[in-house]
């Protein structure tokens, strides 16, 4: 009886401690899980727009190298005259929504640096190599989901004069 009388006292004096504290534990745990996965997604966005503007980077760099080391298009834009343009030049580099494409620009004549007036003559160049991630195959419109576009300088020494 003595036992039943304690514990019937004990249990009056319980004030709910154990439960208060368990709903402060699980609401926590419930924070730093969203937290958690809030930032995990966030960081996975990241990675694939980092992944993405690589792809570009690349594919536009390859263009760029492609055109560089054919003389068609340096051809093309020096029959075009000063100012004027190859032909756009598509890459296909094999990768699903992935597309490449450059275009050689002749900026006119000049002298080359470190050569005598007469025996040689640079053609000088713009090269611009685009990569971009797109359904329709055009560069530059609105539903470009990301692009890439490099430019570069260039020049080809002919030591053949023209007369």
């Amino acid at each position: 009886m003595i036992n039943d009388k304690y514990r019937q006292m004990y249990w009056k004096r319980q004030q709910g401690v154990v439960l208060v504290v368990t709903l402060l534990a699980i609401v926590a745990v419930t924070v730093l899980v969203t937290a958690t996965l809030l930032t995990s997604t966030a960081e996975e966005k990241m990675a694939f727009n980092a992944q993405v503007t690589n792809q570009t980077f690349q594919a536009a760099d390859s263009a760029l190298n492609e055109v560089i080391e054919t003389d068609d298009a340096m051809y093309e834009a020096i029959d075009a005259g000063v100012g004027g343009s190859s032909d756009v030049r598509r890459f296909d580099l094999g990768i699903n929504r992935l597309n490449s494409e450059s275009v050689m620009t002749y900026q006119g004549k000049g002298i080359p640096v470190g050569t005598s007036l007469s025996s040689a003559i640079t053609y000088k160049f713009e090269v611009s190599g685009r990569g971009y991630v797109d359904d329709n195959d055009s560069y530059g419109d609105s539903d470009d989901e990301a692009a890439t576009e490099l430019l570069q300088g260039m020049y080809r020494i002919s030591y053949v004069t023209e007369d």
